[in-house]
């Protein structure tokens, strides 16, 4: 059943919604309209927001007084995407190289649609294709060298929300949730107004509004820790990951990077045991990304690799995650 009070109403009316939070999700999303401001058609709400968030913003002592003629200077956003487009429609041939050719598998992780996407890429675009790209890179890190690999990633930054914005300096304070005031009232409505102007301007494309929107920085969550393994394996040769408890609040990502071996990862009771039937095969260029008891008995502590190719060797990419 559709709720009439979160479809009407104000949508950032939450006790879980900080003022600090509030505004710096507003200074975030002037931000994006400003970026996908084509034609002028978000100059209203972009007035709206700012003035709003200006308002809440000196409530809190955090304004900063030229934020309108700052966020005014859009020269920055429309260079980054004059770069961004260019680059990868000029390293097109550059990263399949590296990759193995065009037909290779990986270079559907850039270029599902070809370099074409790139090229007629607009403003409200970038922040999931340079998404994108940061994630191949990283995945693929080894095959495009440090070099291509630092450029590639290097584009995201300044479309990523809790990264410093050129446009904009925030300021980061604590929780003050006692200035629940008309101010922050007003900055909801505000930002519940852009929601339904960014939807109408892209009726029923949820993926392109999404990108004017990072929803999760109204809430406070816990931050994760990652760590990275790489590496190869012999033709036919078991190696251990990492030896730790692991419980399925946690998550494993495994890549095979190369092109002729199959990998098998499993969890063994001790270093050196073989694979038993549970576990999961990661075919030659994909990757998989699960809960450890997919791996197996979660009283197994050896996170583990086994290369099933009595020939070739084998390359991965193994992130944990908790």
């Amino acid at each position: 059943m559709i709720s009439e009070e979160k479809l009407f109403g104000n949508l950032f009316d939450d006790e879980k919604i900080t003022p600090e939070r509030l505004f710096h999700f507003g200074q975030k999303t002037i931000i994006k309209l400003v970026a996908g401001n084509i034609a002028a058609r978000f100059d209203g709400i972009i007035t709206t927001v700012t003035d709003a968030t200006n308002a809440l913003g000196v409530d809190l002592g955090l304004v900063d007084t030229n934020l309108n003629t700052q966020l005014g200077k859009t020269q920055i956003v429309n260079t980054d995407v004059k770069t961004f487009k260019t680059y990868m429609s000029s390293h097109y041939d550059e990263i399949a190289r590296k990759l193995g050719g065009v037909d290779d598998p990986r270079m559907l992780e850039f270029y599902p649609h070809k370099r074409t996407e790139y090229t007629n890429a607009t403003q409200g675009e970038m922040e999931t294709l340079t998404h994108r790209v940061h994630e191949a890179a990283d995945i693929n890190h080894i095959a495009l060298g440090i070099d291509l690999t630092t450029e590639l990633e290097a584009f995201y930054a300044p479309w990523v929300s809790d990264k410093a914005i050129q446009t904009v300096q925030m300021t980061t304070v604590g929780d003050n949730r006692a200035l629940r005031n008309d101010n922050f009232v007003v900055l909801g409505l505000a930002l519940t107004e852009a929601v339904h102007v960014v939807a109408a301007t892209f009726p029923g494309d949820v993926a392109t509004c999404k990108t004017f929107f990072k929803f999760s920085d109204l809430f406070a969550h816990h931050h994760q820790t990652t760590i990275l393994f790489s590496g190869s394996i012999d033709a036919g040769k078991q190696i251990v990951i990492e030896n730790r408890l692991y419980t399925d609040s946690m998550s494993i990502y495994v890549k095979n990077t190369s092109i002729n071996a199959d990998l098998f990862a499993y969890l063994a009771f001790e270093s050196g045991d073989l694979p038993t039937a549970v576990g999961v095969k990661v075919k030659a260029t994909r990757g998989t990304q699960k809960v450890p008891s997919k791996y197996g008995d979660l009283t197994n502590t050896f996170f583990s690799l086994e290369n099933q190719s009595i020939v070739n060797p084998v390359t991965y990419i193994v992130k944990i995650t908790f």
